[in-house]
């Protein structure tokens, strides 16, 4: 309800004429919004559209799956791939699923890998090209796969590939270019990206999320590989698959001289696109959105003889999996009314209500603006921008509210905003802004109006 209102906020403000890279602050590939706000543009409703685009992009894996699969397994080893994909996948009921995810760039872009892996199985190159193309413009770690479909395709029709590989490119860029994009717009994003994935704070939290390898977590993923060996443990039932990508390394060295050829090309596809979550195969985690590729790989490294045992045990995590999450979704409900009902009423559609460390999903509902370059300061961004240019950046855009929530941050080692991160920019704001209401809606809110408006509106109601 929090991280994934970004996936919604982003495309509405590029259908009010806002270009992404220029007005919007994003440091990720640009197709996925592409996509979405072309889909709202066309339909409207914009979290009902997006939803239903999610679970059509979900039947995409699945069908997906289902046809790559069916080049190495029989049906019952399949079906029991795909349950496992439903349980832990697009029954989710965190951030890391695929009806309103975190990230529509993963979740396009795992089904463009899916499709470009199936092409190349196929032979249509040119196609699995085009694919695998659209798949690092949606999400830039998938460019690993192009060894893979070089050591299959070899030269075969070699300027169709080329001329495929390199088509979705130029489209995208020609149309980013006319909405206004420049050189030094990508210049400058390119730094932020650069501040951000060098940040300590990114370190933190993808040691914690286990997304980078470090010595001092080793025990850390012996325990997971324990987990993974002696199954038996259900639990930790969203770590059952931790060290798949490992065991697949593994097995598949000792198997290499046993495997075709189109196995082969199979789990190096698979390894080369994992690389970001080696380590964390975890459904709580972007780890979720690699099962195809790890269950098929696993399925296909497995002996026949003991695939029967690694089948009935698939059925019984996804039936546990499933049912968790049915009765985690139905708890789900966190919508801020009461936050949501106090904007509507004291604010206007031309007022930008600015939510701090993050809660887009209030300004969506609201159809409120937060600021398009500064609408999260989580710990990482906080670093990443530096308190004075964060305070530069108020004291032009003079937002007409700031509200400062009480967000648990932890996972990027500072735990709220203002207290113990942020607090030179809390202090410019209680010094600017009058505090006029403070709402315990699921999490606390305080809600701070612009000194600047005092008599401008009626008083507020209570």
């Amino acid at each position: 309800m929090v991280d994934s209102f970004r996936e919604i906020y982003i495309p509405l403000q590029m259908v009010d004429g806002n270009v992404i890279y220029k007005d919007i602050f994003v440091i990720y590939p640009p197709l996925s919004y592409l996509i979405n706000a072309f889909l709202i543009k066309i339909f409207g409703n914009e979290i009902n559209v997006l939803q239903t685009t999610g679970l059509l992009t979900s039947a995409g894996i699945l069908y997906f799956t289902n046809k790559i699969a069916e080049i190495f397994l029989e049906k019952k080893y399949i079906f029991a791939i795909l349950l496992f994909i439903i349980s832990g996948l697009i029954l989710s009921p965190n951030v890391f699923n695929s009806f309103l995810p975190y990230s529509f760039g993963i979740l396009y872009g795992i089904l463009f890998v899916l499709i470009s892996i199936y092409c190349a199985l196929n032979k249509k190159y040119p196609l699995s090209y085009l694919f695998y193309s659209l798949a690092i413009l949606c999400k830039f770690e998938f460019a690993l796969l192009l060894p893979a479909l070089v050591f299959l395709s070899k030269k075969n029709n070699w300027k169709y590939n080329l001329l495929a590989l390199a088509s979705p490119f130029l489209i995208t860029g020609f149309v980013l270019t006319t909405m206004g994009v420049n050189l030094s717009d990508l210049k400058t994003v390119f730094s932020l990206i650069q501040a951000i994935s060098t940040s300590k704070i990114l370190y933190i939290f993808y040691s914690y999320m286990g997304l980078t390898f470090q010595l001092e977590l080793f025990p850390v993923y012996l325990a997971n590989f324990i987990k993974f060996l002696i199954p038996i443990n259900l639990l930790d039932s969203h770590y059952v698959l931790a060290w798949s990508f490992p065991a697949i390394l593994i097995s598949f060295i000792f198997r290499f001289k046993q495997l075709e050829y189109k196995e082969k090309f199979f789990i190096i596809a698979s390894l080369l696109v994992s690389i970001k979550v080696f380590f964390a195969l975890v459904l709580g985690s972007y780890g979720a959105y690699y099962l195809p590729l790890a269950l098929i790989s696993l399925f296909i490294l497995i002996p026949k003889n003991y695939r029967k045992v690694f089948l009935v045990l698939l059925i019984l995590w996804s039936l546990m999996i499933g049912f968790t999450n049915i009765k985690d979704l139905k708890t789900k409900k966190l919508k801020f009314n009461k936050v949501n009902e106090y904007i509507l009423q004291n604010t206007t559609e031309k007022d930008q209500v600015v939510i701090y460390p993050e809660c887009l999903n209030i300004n969506v509902l609201t159809n409120r603006k937060s600021d398009n370059k500064m609408y999260s300061l989580i710990p990482l961004y906080v670093e990443t921008f530096g308190e004075d240019s964060i305070l530069k950046r108020l004291e032009i855009t003079k937002p007409e509210y700031i509200i400062i929530n009480n967000y648990d941050t932890s996972l990027y080692y500072y735990e709220e905003f203002g207290k113990d991160y942020a607090q030179k920019v809390l202090k410019w704001i209680e010094e600017n802004y009058t505090l006029e209401t403070v709402i315990e809606d699921k999490w606390q809110f305080k809600i701070y109006r612009s000194n600047q408006l005092l008599g401008k509106y009626a008083p507020l109601t209570n």
